[in-house]
């Protein structure tokens, strides 16, 4: 919850206990989520980067910085759909950074979630 509320190193004490335990994986993938709101935070917010992509779509940080923000909020599809953007319109961002972000989603959403299927035939369509 603290993640998805914007307090994601409010979070981190909470997750560091959990890393010591059976829930040691979700930890990780909870970690990663709060890595995607920092990425947000620097970038400026949702807010900032859709300005940035109304006024350039090739803008690739802003992208990024939003898709980033959608998934810290609990918006995966949302997240989804601007990385898979990425991959399929500059794969080599960031050292492929929009399709880690994408096998990170996916992995915290679990392989048989809906969105996870559909967005790994689009992965495998654009790669």
């Amino acid at each position: 919850m603290l993640v998805t509320r914007g307090r994601a190193a409010d979070a981190n004490p909470l997750l560091d206990r959990l890393e010591q335990g059976p829930l040691a994986d979700k930890a990780a993938s909870l970690r990663r989520l709060a890595g995607f709101a920092a990425e947000a935070a620097a970038f400026g917010g949702a807010d900032k980067a859709r300005a940035a992509i109304a006024a350039d779509d090739k803008n690739w940080e802003a992208r990024y910085g939003l898709a980033c923000a959608l998934a810290a909020s609990g918006d995966y599809g949302g997240a989804l759909e601007e990385l898979l953007t990425i991959v399929g319109r500059q794969r080599k961002f960031r050292n492929d950074a929009a399709r880690l972000a994408m096998l990170a989603l996916f992995e915290h959403l679990g392989s048989e979630n809906e969105l996870v299927q559909h967005y790994r035939r689009q992965l495998q369509i654009v790669t």
